[in-house]
């Protein structure tokens, strides 16, 4: 997948289109974590865009082919898990307050999600308020953070129940189990399954007011 961006971050790469949807190409090197430099730096673009009065709509993706968000930074996790409540509580509630910015931008936020979404990248998706996922086997959805004995800590413990079957929800957080993307769509937790080749034309339809497609694939 190319990314013809034209304003780079170290984290991002921002792609202005015609239209006036802006893409966040997201590359972390070597693999897409979402540190906690990552936040800060969404942080920053998040203000920057909400105060642009071209913007239409905002569509997050990934340069990396498999790979969306794989989740948050393991050797953070266990950092926190060291330092006491106090700190787990202080990282928690900022990485909630700039995920909530994706909410009031004012404009539609569309997560494309072309692979391995999980943990803190399923968050990030659910913060948005569209989800698309390429059809494709490497797309997996999940919650996995039970497996290190935490919840998810940036809102996936709220906003997913809110989104699709509670039963279904609960079972995906305690047990950290994964989707695709038809089961997906399926239950509701993508508004639609794309043709991976279509994935961000698509994504950017989505951000400029279409609706979602009735059914999964669409090519």
């Amino acid at each position: 997948m190319t990314t013809p961006a034209n304003n780079h971050s170290k984290y991002f790469h921002i792609e202005s289109k015609a239209s006036g949807v802006k893409i966040l190409w997201l590359d972390v090197p070597k693999v897409n974590v979402l540190q906690m430099a990552v936040l800060q730096e969404l942080d920053g673009i998040l203000d920057r865009l909400a105060n642009d009065p071209s913007l239409k709509g905002l569509v997050i993706t990934s340069v990396k082919p498999g790979v969306f968000i794989a989740g948050a930074d393991i050797n953070e996790i266990r950092g926190l898990q060291s330092q006491g409540e106090a700190k787990t509580y202080q990282v928690t509630m900022d990485a909630k307050r700039i995920l909530a910015k994706l909410r009031s931008l004012g404009v539609p936020s569309v997560a494309a999600i072309n692979g391995a979404c999980k943990g803190g990248g399923l968050e990030l998706a659910l913060w948005c308020t569209h989800r698309l996922a390429a059809d494709n086997p490497a797309v997996a959805l999940a919650l996995p953070e039970v497996r290190l004995g935490i919840f998810p800590g940036f809102g996936g413990c709220v906003l997913l129940p809110r989104l699709i079957d509670t039963i279904k929800a609960v079972t995906m957080i305690a047990t950290g189990s994964d989707v695709g993307a038809q089961e997906a769509w399926q239950t509701g937790l993508v508004d639609e399954v794309v043709a991976p080749d279509n994935l961000i034309a698509r994504a950017e339809a989505i951000a400029l007011g279409q609706r979602p497609l009735a059914f999964a694939v669409h090519e």
